[in-house]
């Protein structure tokens, strides 16, 4: 898994990737004796969900279904957390896992080919791990976000028609609200509009939250581009004047397994009701029965954690 072997055309994923599964290789629930001083509880698992936002609406790049974007507050963390109902989630072992979810999500990536650009990003992509470690009764997860920004278009040059002019204005439309959102948090404003588009939605926490946040720029050598290139480091610079606030916080598996049993709640409420009013056969319902089948089987990963016996 060493970055080095990798060939020099290996983009940022692989190598983010293979850095991860080298620091916390994923292991199962296991017990370890620790000099005496009885039995620790052990346990590292690593997971990967793909998705994309297109025209303000999010897909799973697994899956191919639509996906809910949920919010909920982290007391522990003193923030909102945001969460993607739907989503498929696969457990990742080693790096021809993570090959296989590029592959699959590669597929169905929404590309089309512009006077600009023969291969078009017509939608934002965003790859999201999620590291949970568990070791003696705590519970520390971790999560990183690889996001790739479709570029903000001027119509002209791109000279797009039709359903890829539609396209145009919803990329440059969430760029925009990524910019005020931006704005609003360098300037200190009271409000601001995380809501007003899905992308800015999910990076709430890489803006302003709880996290530690790098921004790549690309720019053209070409002299035509000047203008947008220059945008495009202003954009940047801007984002450097952003402070986030990062913090760890662990918690033990029977806070874990209550909050998870609190949004349970709540998603079987919600279930019961649609199922009452007849609309169990929407495909809301059947995302919400997916996510609730998720929580259901963290729910009893915990509880298998909590049987052992505490060192």
């Amino acid at each position: 898994l060493s970055t080095s072997s990798f060939p020099s055309s290996c983009g940022i994923v692989l190598r983010a990737c293979a850095e991860i599964l080298r620091a916390s290789p994923p292991i199962p629930v296991q017990q370890e004796v620790s000099g005496g001083k009885g039995v620790v509880r052990t346990s590292v698992g690593l997971a990967v969900q793909y998705v994309q936002i297109y025209q303000n609406n999010v897909s799973d790049l697994l899956s191919g279904d639509a996906v809910r974007v949920g919010t909920m507050e982290a007391a522990h963390l003193g923030s909102m957390q945001v969460h993607l109902q739907g989503a498929k989630e696969v457990a990742i072992h080693c790096l021809e896992d993570v090959l296989r979810v590029l592959q699959v999500g590669e597929r169905r990536k929404r590309v089309a080919a512009t006077a600009c650009n023969e291969h078009s990003s017509r939608a934002h992509t965003l790859l999201l791990f999620s590291l949970t470690q568990v070791h003696s009764g705590r519970v520390l997860r971790s999560c990183l976000h690889l996001v790739d920004l479709a570029g903000c278009e001027k119509m002209k040059q791109s000279q797009v028609e039709g359903a890829r002019r539609a396209e145009t204005v919803g990329i440059n439309s969430s760029l925009l609200v990524l910019s005020k959102v931006i704005s609003a948090l360098v300037e200190r404003r009271q409000h601001v509009p995380y809501h007003e588009s899905r992308l800015t939605l999910l990076l709430r926490a890489a803006f302003g939250g709880n996290s530690r946040t790098l921004v790549l720029l690309t720019a053209s050598l070409n002299p035509n581009q000047a203008p947008a290139t220059l945008q495009a480091l202003r954009f940047g610079e801007n984002c450097c004047m952003i402070s986030n606030k990062t913090r760890i916080a662990t918690s033990s598996i029977e806070e874990a397994t209550t909050a998870i049993e609190t949004v349970l709640s709540k998603c079987k409420k919600e279930m019961d009701y649609l199922e009452s009013t007849g609309k169990s056969k929407m495909s809301y319902f059947e995302k919400l029965n997916e996510h609730y089948n998720q929580l259901l089987r963290k729910s009893r990963e915990l509880s298998l954690l909590k049987e052992l016996p505490n060192g």
